[in-house]
């Protein structure tokens, strides 16, 4: 029996078909994929994933993919079926994502209500995604950063190359890669002699 749901993305790499549940793509390179189907078909998706041979489309979301290498891949049975629940999740430090099973309902982009429905979900989330970011910065890179910093850093570091975001669908709300090299520290200089970051204040 097929649980496949018609007109909702699949994952298909010429070999076999899966459901596809969440994405995370950066230049044709997935850092993230979720998906659900029976286990030597959830295989097969993974094969093509971690090879250097194999494609996968998922239209309409993205084609021509390929795995980003440094991939950890989780199974697990779904209940009452053959089906397996397969995620892919790149292992850098410097990858920060976003997933909510909940948003797997919200991913009609034409849909304006689920549109905000993500943009809602998302917001949730945010505070945990700034709180991990500051961590890395202060765990990676030479730049001390106060966590209360988080939220300019993270809109500075969107607008100048230092935070990458990714193309995230399905479960994935959002997906972005910290550049290492960006002069971290002197965006926390700048900013600070803008006052655009400050200390707390000793009462």
């Amino acid at each position: 029996m097929s649980i496949l749901l018609d007109g909702y993305p699949q994952f298909n790499n010429l070999h076999t078909v899966t459901q596809a549940l969440g994405l995370a793509v950066l230049d044709n390179r997935i850092y993230y994929l979720s998906t659900a189907g029976p286990g030597t078909s959830c295989k097969s998706i993974w094969s093509s994933l971690v090879s250097n041979r194999g494609t996968i489309d998922c239209q309409p979301w993205s084609a021509d993919l390929v795995g980003a290498g440094n991939l950890k891949t989780v199974y697990q049975s779904l209940p009452h079926s053959n089906y397996q629940h397969m995620a892919s999740l790149y292992l850098g430090t410097n990858f920060l994502i976003a997933a909510d099973p909940k948003a797997t309902q919200c991913c009609d982009e034409r849909d304006i209500e689920q549109v905000e429905a993500r943009k809602r979900l998302l917001a949730q989330h945010l505070p945990a995604i700034l709180s991990r970011f500051a961590g890395y910065l202060n765990t990676q890179t030479n730049v001390p950063v106060l966590q209360a910093w988080a939220p300019e850093l993270w809109q500075v570091g969107l607008a100048a190359g230092g935070v990458t975001a990714l193309d995230a669908y399905g479960d994935c709300l959002g997906a972005w890669v910290v550049n290492r090299a960006h002069d971290w520290l002197g965006t926390v200089q700048s900013l600070l002699q803008e006052e655009r970051l400050l200390f707390p204040t000793l009462s």
